[in-house]
C-alpha cells in the first residue's frame, strides 16, 4: 500500500504515519514543538483520524519564549470538524446557505465591512432510531471577529509602529462572511458530536485574546475534561443568572430560564427593578439567546409588555402625587400678643 497506511482504532480511521512522513511534519507543519510535544502531536492525530499534512490539525505554540506561560493549543480547521462528523454515520450537512443578520448601522470600512451581527448554520444528525434532527448554532461577529491594530514600517530599518487605525486580520478582512459562517459551524458541530469537545477550528482562534492564549496546560485540560463529564453524564446546559442585588447567581438550566424570566418579569414591582435585572444579566441573556432564540424573544416580549403596564402605573402616580403636592400661597399676617407669635388666621406660629 503507498502513501498513509489506515487502520482501525476504536472505531475511528488512524493515519499510520511513516517515518518520511512524521519527519516532513516535523520540518514543516510542527517545527516549534519540543520532542515531547511532538510526540503528543502525532498521537492525537491517530486519535481522531486527522492529517496534519492538508492541514486538517496543527499545533500552535503560544509564548514560545516563555516557559512559564508557554502551551500547545490543538486546532482543527473545518475540514477536519466535518472529517470526524462524517465518520460517526450519524451527520449531513445543511442543504440551505448559512444565514446572516446584517445591520448597516454597524458596516465599517476597515472593521466590518458589511455591518454583519452574526451568523447562523444548522447541520443534521442522525438519533438512535436513524431520525434525523437539526443542530443549529451562531456566532457574533463582536466576539469572533478578529480586529487588529494596524501597524506601518518606520523611519528605521526594522521599526514598525501603528497607525492607529484598526484592521481586519487573516481572511477576515477578504471573506468575512464565509469566516463568521465556519465558525458558527464549527459550534454546531461540537454541540452536536461531545467526542468534538475541546477541539476549536482555526477561524474560531483567530481572535483569542492574550488571557486566553496565556492559559497554562493544564487549565486548558481542567476545561476539556470539564466538558467531557458534562457531554458523557448528560448535564443540561446552564445560565448563570442574578435574580437579586445582594444574592448569588443561580445557574438555571437552559430548558427552565425561559419560564424563571417570564414569572421574574411577572412579578417585578416597577420599571427600575426591569432596567436592574437586564442590565444585571446582560451576558447571561445574550447567552441565552444565542442557545434559544425563540424563547429568549418570548420572555423579551413578557418583559416589554410589563415594562409598558409598569411604566404606565408609575406615571399615574407621579402625576397624583403631584397634584396632592401642589402649594397654595395663602396671604397670612404675623402678630405678636403678649410675648406669643401668631399668624392672623388664629394659628399658632
Amino acid at each position: 500500500m503507498t502513501g498513509t497506511a489506515l487502520a482501525r482504532q476504536n472505531g475511528a480511521i488512524v493515519p499510520n504515519l511513516t517515518a518520511q512522513q512524521q519527519t516532513l511534519i516535523r520540518r514543516t507543519v510542527a517545527p516549534d514543538l519540543t520532542p515531547q510535544e511532538f510526540d503528543l502531536f502525532i498521537e492525537q492525530c491517530r486519535m481522531y483520524g486527522l492529517s496534519p499534512i492538508t492541514k486538517q490539525i496543527y499545533a500552535v505554540v503560544y509564548n514560545a519564549k516563555n516557559e512559564a506561560k508557554r502551551n500547545v493549543t490543538l486546532i482543527v480547521g473545518i475540514n477536519g470538524l466535518r472529517s470526524i462528523a462524517e465518520r460517526t454515520g450519524r451527520y449531513r450537512p445543511d442543504d440551505r446557505p448559512p444565514r446572516y443578520e446584517i445591520d448597516p448601522a454597524f458596516r465599517d470600512e476597515q472593521t466590518n465591512p458589511h455591518g454583519l451581527i452574526r451568523a447562523e448554520v444548522t447541520i443534521y444528525k442522525a438519533d438512535a432510531r436513524g431520525e434525523w434532527f437539526p443542530v443549529t448554532d451562531e456566532a457574533y461577529w463582536d466576539e469572533y471577529a478578529p480586529v487588529e491594530e494596524e501597524w506601518k514600517w518606520g523611519e528605521k530599518k526594522g521599526e514598525r509602529i501603528k497607525t492607529g487605525e484598526k484592521t481586519l486580520g487573516g481572511m477576515w478582512g477578504k471573506m468575512p462572511r464565509a469566516m463568521l459562517a465556519k465558525v458558527a459551524e464549527a459550534r454546531a458541530l461540537r454541540r452536536a458530536f461531545p467526542e468534538m469537545s475541546g477541539l476549536y477550528s482555526d477561524d474560531e482562534m483567530a481572535r483569542a485574546d492574550a488571557e486566553e492564549r496565556d492559559r497554562t496546560a493544564s487549565e486548558i485540560v481542567a476545561e476539556q475534561e470539564r466538558e467531557q463529564r458534562r457531554a458523557r453524564l448528560g448535564d443540561e446546559k446552564a445560565i448563570l443568572l442574578l435574580f437579586e442585588a445582594t444574592g448569588n447567581q443561580e445557574a438555571v438550566p437552559v430548558p427552565r430560564v425561559t419560564g424563571r424570566l417570564i414569572d421574574y418579569y411577572r412579578r417585578a414591582e416597577s420599571t427600575g427593578q426591569l432596567d436592574w435585572f437586564v442590565s444585571a444579566n446582560k451576558e447571561a441573556l445574550k447567552q441565552f439567546w444565542a442557545e434559544d432564540g425563540e424563547s429568549a424573544n418570548e420572555a423579551k416580549a413578557v418583559r416589554e409588555e410589563r415594562f409598558a403596564i409598569l411604566q404606565q402605573r408609575e406615571r399615574e402616580e407621579a402625576e397624583e402625587q403631584a397634584g396632592r403636592s401642589e402649594v397654595h400661597e395663602v396671604d397670612a399676617e404675623i402678630v405678636e400678643e403678649n410675648g406669643t407669635l401668631f399668624v392672623q388666621d388664629g394659628g399658632r406660629a
